[in-house]
């Protein structure tokens, strides 16, 4: 998966590269509407539990959503993992890939991702992904499982299969998902409306290769990736240099009573960034380990709000960013360990932010309220038996 090289990067004018820069955000901010307007779920049209991205065909992200800022870059890993790890065959135009293993997707199992390729005649010239919180995966518990000790206990795994070939649906890995929901109809309906944003991503990717041409498109989109980091190198530049250390702790880790530390040390130097979390706790026995590819996300909200804070995203940007967390630390999760609330990922911002308020405090924003509430209720009605079901989450806001 090389990118075309018959147009040299240099020659395309710039008005042109940010035409097409700027088609590619719109697409993405298309393909987020698609998904609001149609979802079944209140937590993805009220609270915006999604993230959607467009990737060139080196699976780079050239482009993202507004949705959960935890997810900002996520679906980059989430993606790149399900083509490294995942054994799903060869795409062909209308295929859809659905992946929520957490140590590769980066989040819980709930919020899996669907991949999509962009075709134009028989080339693969781009791909689309979506990943957003399904309401039940079968966990121990309904909604939200909060006392965890095995990642076997959050749902059923789904290891990168096809759950649309040729854009029809493959109803036995469906009926799979069904069975093992409490609220199948649910996740059917947000199902569907994530492949509607798959298909308008498609549409509009599509189009843009065919107006402008893929040798066009392909060097406008490393123009724009090598300008991301351009940007944030510009920034990095006039950052103090040198090395700060922060730490916080957490009650618990939803199962014993012992404190969980988080520690990081960020170094600025010349060239790159580095948030380091190897001093923090080892993987703990409840459901707050992170998988590395959410510390890789919530860093890169943290880098992003000293580099190119009121710019599109795309992952030029990040280049310059460096995360450090040996497996099986509590920032790099591996197997069995559970995932679920993935509350780590709160507190180690806000340890990011500490460290760097050392620095730079005039960048960094004010602490946040450190926790998340997640108020929910389930049951069946009394009288006809039909379940009731209701989860939304009440943030606490984060500093100004």
């Amino acid at each position: 998966m090389n990118l075309l090289r018959n147009v040299d990067p240099a020659t395309v004018d710039p008005a042109t590269v940010e035409v097409i820069r700027h088609y590619l955000v719109s697409a993405a901010a298309e393909m987020e509407r698609t998904l609001v307007r149609t979802a079944y779920s209140t937590i993805i049209y009220e609270i915006n539990d999604f993230g959607l991205s467009i990737f060139d065909r080196n699976l780079n992200m050239v482009a993202d959503s507004t949705g959960l800022p935890v997810f900002l870059g996520a679906n980059q890993y989430a993606v790149r993992n399900t083509f490294e790890h995942c054994d799903f065959g060869t795409l062909e135009e209308g295929d859809v890939v659905y992946m929520n293993v957490p140590y590769w997707s980066g989040a819980h199992t709930n919020d899996g991702v669907l991949i999509a390729p962009v075709f134009v005649g028989d080339d693969t010239v781009a791909y689309v992904a979506v990943r957003a919180h399904w309401t039940d995966m079968g966990g121990k518990d309904p909604g939200y499982i909060l006392d965890s000790t095995t990642i076997h206990q959050e749902g059923v795994l789904v290891p990168g299969l096809k759950i649309f070939r040729r854009d029809q649906p493959n109803e036995d890995l469906m009926r799979l998902l069904r069975a093992n929901s409490r609220a199948p109809a649910t996740i059917m309906g947000d199902l569907h409306a994530e492949v509607a944003a798959l298909r308008t991503g498609r549409e509009r990717v599509g189009e843009l290769f065919v107006k402008y041409g893929t040798p066009t498109v392909d060097a406008a989109i490393l123009r724009i990736l090598d300008h991301g980091e351009g940007q944030a190198r510009a920034a990095l530049a006039k950052l103090p240099k040198g090395t700060w250390e922060a730490e916080n702790w957490m009650d618990n880790d939803g199962v014993g009573d012992d404190l969980v530390r988080i520690h990081v040390k960020v170094t600025i130097g010349d060239d790159k960034v580095v948030f380091d979390f190897s001093q923090s706790s080892g993987a703990v026995r409840g459901p707050i380990n992170l998988p590395f590819a959410m510390t890789r996300s919530f860093s890169n909200i943290a880098f992003k709000t000293i580099t190119t804070p009121h710019e599109p995203t795309n992952a030029g940007q990040f280049r310059p960013l460096e995360v450090i967390a040996p497996p099986g630390n509590l920032f790099h999760a591996v197997y069995p360990s559970p995932v679920f609330t993935i509350w780590a990922s709160v507190v180690g911002i806000e340890t990011v932010y500490k460290a760097l308020a050392e620095a730079i405090p005039e960048l960094v924003p004010a602490a946040s309220g450190g926790d998340l509430g997640d108020p929910g209720f389930y049951g069946k009605e009394p009288y006809t038996g039909r379940q009731v079901w209701h989860q939304t989450n009440a943030g606490v806001g984060w500093g100004a």
